[in-house]
């Protein structure tokens, strides 16, 4: 949660397309939707630290594009 915004009480959201290629790293991050960019760059640098399970084509690892939601509840 990005510190500025956490503590202006602030919430909100953010979608984020993701490219893994074979081996489950992720290639590279499109930000689809976002409330506020300083949320988007804290999902983005979370992202990039992560590894997936590798998209699959039968048996065989496939590059993939997948959507993840981010949903940031402003504090009480």
């Amino acid at each position: 949660f990005p510190s500025e915004l956490k503590r202006m009480g602030m919430g909100g959201k953010v979608m984020l397309k993701l490219l893994l290629d074979k081996e489950g790293k992720v290639e590279e991050i499109k930000v689809a939707q976002t409330t506020h960019p300083l949320f988007s760059e804290a999902c983005k640098t979370c992202m990039t630290k992560l590894k997936f399970e590798p998209g699959k084509m039968g048996d065989l690892p496939v590059k993939v594009w997948v959507t993840i939601p981010f949903i940031f509840t402003a504090p009480n």
